[in-house]
């Protein structure tokens, strides 16, 4: 969090992230949807 208000923010292009494990809070079901945690939002 404080790199992100040093640089001044995160990108808003398209970023690829190597491991999403913090930023998923469950999965809806069998399906691909997914609930993001508060603070990647």
């Amino acid at each position: 969090m404080h790199a992100f208000s040093v640089l001044g923010g995160a990108h808003r292009g398209k970023v690829r992230h190597d491991n999403l494990k913090a930023a998923i809070a469950r999965v809806l079901g069998l399906s691909r949807a997914r609930v993001e945690t508060q603070r990647w939002r």
